[in-house]
C-alpha cells in the first residue's frame, strides 16, 4: 500500500512470516529471504543511511548494501543498534559475492563454499555471469548436492523420528527411504525408494537375543516393525507444494487447501509430502504430512526434494499463485504435474489464448488486449474507451491494478506502477461499471463439472474478489442467468481439459454474462464454501486428480441449501495509518469471516460482527455520497431513518437526499463534520469516494477519522444497502446460533 509509512516499531504491520533452518545463520538468512519471494530492492546510496537509522521494511537490504559499499561494520552498528555479531555474518555473505564476482573460473571449492552460506544457484549464477540451469547442471556435475537434517522435535530428551526436515550442504542425509543420492530424475521408479539410512531395528533385536526369551520377542517385534517399514516404502509418494508466507492475496485459505489434500492423499493410500516455509500454517505442523519439508519455494529448492523423494508426481493445484508458477519449470525437468497440465494452465493465465479460448466457445468478456508498451496501451484504451481496468499480467490479489479514465491517468499509472515490455506485458480490461459479479468453484474431471456453489458478491464489479463480501446461493441472480454460468462454466473446464479445483469469475450487466477470468487451481473462497455446504472440495479435488471420477461422489451441482452464508473481510486499516478505506480492483484484505442463517440479512449482519464491525441497531448515520451516487441517496436515507437512525449528511449528499441534518466541511463552521465524528456524536459513517487518490479530500479525512474513532465505515453503495437489510433483520428476528451440521442437515 504505496501510501503507508515504511517505518516499522511499536505497531505491527506485517502480514505473515517465513522460517528458515540452516546450519548457520548465513544459510538461515539467505534461505529466510527468498523464502519471502519479493523482488529483492535496490537502495540509493543516498537512501542507506536514512534506513538504517530509522527502521522500515527495507532495512536489512539497506545493510547489505551499505558492506557492499564497505561501510565499516562498527558504523552500521552504531546507526542500527543491530549487534555485531549479525553484521559480521552478513558480511561474510558480502565477501561470498565479491569472491563469486571476481572469480574466472568457478571452482568446486568456491562453488561449495558460497552453497553452504546459503546462495541460491540463481544467486550465484547472477554473479558470475551464468544462468541459473547452467549453475545447477555444474553443482551436480561435481557433485554438490543437499543432504537433509531431521529436526529434533524432542528437545534431545530422546530419539526423535520425526519426519520433519531442512536441507543443508554437508555431509549425511537423515531423510529414510531417500530417492536417488545422483540427483538424476527418474521420477515415479519405485525400485529407488530404498531405506538405506534407516537403522536396522531386525539386528538391534538379534543383538538382545542372547537374552533368552524376552529377546526373541523382541526379535520379533524388530521384524514386525521392519515389515510395517517396508510396506510404507512402498506406498507412491505426492509432494504438495504449499503457499509460502501470508500475504495479502495469498493468505491460510490455501493452507487450509494444502492440509486437506494431504489428509486424501493418505485416505487414498498414498504418502504425502509438504514443501513449505510458513511457521504459522497447520501445513507445516510435523503431523499433518507423511514428510515435511521446511523449504523456500523456488525451483531449485523445490526440485532438489523431489529428486531425493522421486514421487509419482507433484500437486501444484492448492498453494496458490506460488505453487502454479512453478509448473512450467518443473515440468520442463520432466517432473509429472499431477492435475490440470500445463497447457491448460497457461491458457487459462495467458490473456490472448484465453481470449481466443472464449471467442470459440462462443462466450462473451468484456474487450481486452494486451499492451508491450505506453503507445499500445493508449490505443487499446481508446479503442475500447475508457473506464478501463489496468495490471500487469502474473501477479497475486490484484496487485497494482487500477481503474483508469483517461490517457493522462494511464500514461501516470505505467510511469509511476508498472514496467511494460514484452516479457512485462500490461493486460487492459474495458471496466463495466455498476455491473453485478459473481464466481463459482468447483472440481471437473475431463468428462464433467461438479460446481460446488456460485457466490454473488455484494459489492458491484470493480472490487478484487478477495475484498467483496459474497453470499451463497445468490440473492439477486435470476435463475436462467445462474444456468448460464454454469453452463459456461462446465464448458470453459473442458476446454482447458481441466482435473481438479477450478474457480472462475464473471460479471453481469443487464442480464448479460461476461466471463472475466479462469484459474485452474483452489481459490480462496473454497473453505468458505467447505464450510456453507458441508462438502469437502479440497479433498475431492485431490482424488480427482489422483484418478478418480466425479460420477463416483454423487454430487449434487450445485448444492441446494435453505439457508444464507455470507463471507465478510477483516482489513487492517486501523493499524496503517495514512492508508485510505477504498475498496478497488487491488486487494488490501488480511482475513475474512462468515456468517450463516436462513435469513440473508441476519447472515450478513453476522459475519460484519465476526470482522470485528460493530454495527449500531440505532444511534446517527453519516452519509456522504459521490456525486454519481447521490441518486440513490434518498432511499438509502430512508432506510436508515426507518430502522430508528438520525440521519446526516454532508452538504452536497443532503442536497441530494432532501431531509437529513447538514454538517459542515472541516474547518468550515460548527457542526463540523470531522469533529463530530471524533467526538463519538456519529456512530456509523457512509462514504462513496469519488475518483482519484488524494489525501487531501474531505472524504479520506473523513474515512480515516471514522478508522482511527474505531466507528463502522461503509464505503460502498451496494454495502451500505445490505447493511439496512441486515440491521432491518437483526432487530425484527432473534440471531439464533447452530452448529454446522445442523445447517447441513446431518
Amino acid at each position: 500500500m504505496g501510501e503507508c509509512s515504511r517505518t516499522i516499531g511499536t505497531q505491527m504491520k506485517s502480514t505473515g512470516e517465513v522460517m528458515a533452518i540452516g546450519r548457520s545463520f548465513e544459510e538461515s538468512l539467505q534461505k529466510a529471504v527468498r523464502s519471502l519471494e519479493i523482488k529483492i530492492p535496490e537502495i540509493e546510496e543516498g537512501k542507506i543511511e536514512e534506513h538504517l537509522t530509522r527502521p522500515t521494511d527495507l532495512r536489512l537490504f539497506a545493510i547489505f548494501e551499505a558492506l557492499r559499499r564497505e561501510w565499516k561494520v562498527e558504523r552500521i552498528h552504531s546507526l542500527t543498534g543491530i549487534n555485531e555479531w549479525f553484521l559480521r555474518k552478513m558480511e561474510v555473505i558480502v565477501g561470498m559475492e565479491r569472491k563469486l564476482a571476481q572469480c574466472n573460473t568457478l571452482s568446486r571449492e568456491i562453488l561449495f563454499e558460497a552453497k553452504q552460506l546459503g546462495f541460491s544457484d540463481e544467486g550465484i549464477g547472477g554473479r558470475c555471469g551464468k544462468s541459473e540451469m547452467e549453475i545447477r547442471g555444474m553443482r551436480k556435475e561435481l557433485g554438490i548436492l543437499p543432504t537433509y537434517k531431521m529436526v529434533d522435535t524432542c528437545a534431545a530428551e530422546f530419539d526423535a523420528k520425526t519426519p520433519y526436515y531442512y536441507s543443508t550442504y554437508e555431509s549425511g542425509n537423515e531423510v529414510r527411504g531417500e530417492g536417488k543420492k545422483d540427483g538424476s530424475n527418474d521420477y515415479g521408479n519405485e525400485d529407488r525408494i530404498r531405506g538405506d539410512s534407516e537403522k536396522n531395528e531386525v539386528g538391534e533385536g538379534k543383538e538382545k537375543d542372547e537374552g533368552g526369551a524376552d529377546g526373541k520377542a523382541q526379535v520379533r517385534e524388530g521384524r514386525k516393525k521392519d515389515e510395517i517399514k517396508e510396506s510404507a516404502q512402498k506406498k507412491k509418494k505426492v509432494v504438495v507444494i504449499g503457499s509460502g508466507p501470508i500475504r495479502i492475496g495469498q493468505g491460510i485459505e490455501f493452507d487450509y487447501c494444502c492440509c486437506h489434500a494431504s489428509f486424501a492423499l493418505r485416505e487414498e493410500g498414498y504418502e504425502s509430502i509438504m514443501i513449505n516455509n510458513n511457521p504459522e500454517t497447520i501445513s507445516t505442523d510435523f503431523d499433518a504430512s507423511d514428510r515435511l519439508y521446511f523449504e523456500p519455494l523456488t525451483f531449485e529448492d523445490v526440485m532438489n526434494v523431489i529428486e531425493r523423494e522421486a514421487p509419482l508426481g507433484v500437486i501444484v493445484q492448492f498453494g496458490g499463485q506460488t505453487a502454479i508458477n512453478l509448473a512450467e519449470p518443473l515440468s520442463k525437468e520432466g517432473v509429472r504435474i499431477l492435475g490440470t497440465q500445463n497447457e491448460g494452465i497457461d491458457i487459462a493465465e495467458d490473456r490472448e489464448r484465453f481470449k481466443k479460448l472464449l471467442e470459440g466457445l462462443g462466450i462473451r468478456q468484456p474487450q481486452n488486449g494486451t499492451a508491450l508498451n505506453e503507445r499500445d496501451a493508449l490505443l487499446i484504451a481508446n479503442r475500447i474507451t475508457y473506464p478501463v481496468i489496468v495490471r500487469p499480467s502474473y501477479v497475486i490479489a490484484g496487485r497494482a491494478m487500477r481503474v483508469i479514465y483517461s490517457d493522462d491517468e494511464l500514461k501516470k499509472y505505467i510511469a509511476e506502477s508498472v514496467e511494460v515490455s514484452r516479457s512485462h506485458p500490461v493486460l487492459i480490461d474495458k471496466y463495466i461499471e455498476r455491473a453485478l459479479e459473481c464466481e463459482i468453484d468447483g472440481v471437473s474431471d475431463e468428462s464433467g463439472l461438479f460446481t460446488a456453489g456460485m457466490m454473488e458478491h455484494i459489492e458491484r464489479a470493480g472490487v478484487h474478489s478477495g475484498d467483496a463480501s459474497a453470499v451463497f446461493p445468490p440473492v439477486k441472480l435470476k435463475k436462467e442467468v445462474q444456468e448460464e454460468i454454469l453452463e459456461c462454466s462446465r464448458r470453459i473446464a473442458l476446454a482447458i481439459k481441466n482435473v481438479g479445483a477450478i474457480n472462475i469469475q464473471y460479471i453481469v450487466k443487464d442480464d448479460v454474462v461476461y466471463v472475466l477470468e479462469a484459474n485452474p487451481r483452489a481459490s480462496r473462497t473454497i473453505p468458505f464454501l467447505s464450510k456453507a455446504t458441508g462438502i469437502p472440495i479440497a479433498k475431492i479435488a485431490t482424488k480427482i486428480i489422483l484418478g478418480r471420477k466425479l460420477s463416483e461422489f454423487s454430487l449434487p451441482s450445485p448444492p441446494k441449501v435453505s439457508y444464507y452464508s455470507v463471507k465478510s473481510v477483516v482489513f487492517p486499516f486501523q493499524k496503517l495509518p495514512g492508508v485510505d478505506f477504498v475498496l478497488g480492483p487491488e486487494m488490501k484484505s488480511t482475513g475474512e469471516t462468515m456468517g450463516m442463517d436462513r435469513e440473508f440479512g441476519i447472515a450478513y449482519y453476522k459475519s460484519m460482527l465476526a470482522a470485528n464491525m460493530k454495527m449500531p441497531l440505532r444511534g446517527v448515520v453519516l452519509i456522504s455520497l459521490k456525486k454519481e451516487h447521490q441518486g440513490e441517496g434518498g432511499e438509502l436515507a430512508r432506510k436508515f431513518s426507518s430502522l430508528g437512525f438520525f440521519v446526516c449528511a454532508t452538504e452536497g449528499t443532503a442536497k441530494g437526499i432532501g431531509n437529513a441534518f447538514v454538517l459542515n466541511k472541516a474547518g468550515k463552521g460548527e457542526p463540523d463534520v470531522l469533529s463530530c465524528i471524533k467526538s463519538g456524536m456519529i456512530n456509523l459513517v457512509i462514504n462513496t469516494p469519488s475518483r482519484g487518490k488524494n489525501a487531501q479530500t474531505d472524504g479520506f479525512k473523513i474515512r480515516r477519522a471514522s478508522i482511527e474513532s474505531n466507528i463502522p465505515c461503509i464505503t460502498n453503495l451496494e454495502a451500505a444497502f445490505a447493511l439496512a437489510e441486515g440491521l432491518r433483520a437483526a432487530k425484527e428476528s432473534k440471531i439464533e446460533v447452530r452448529s454446522l451440521e445442523e445447517f447441513w442437515g446431518k
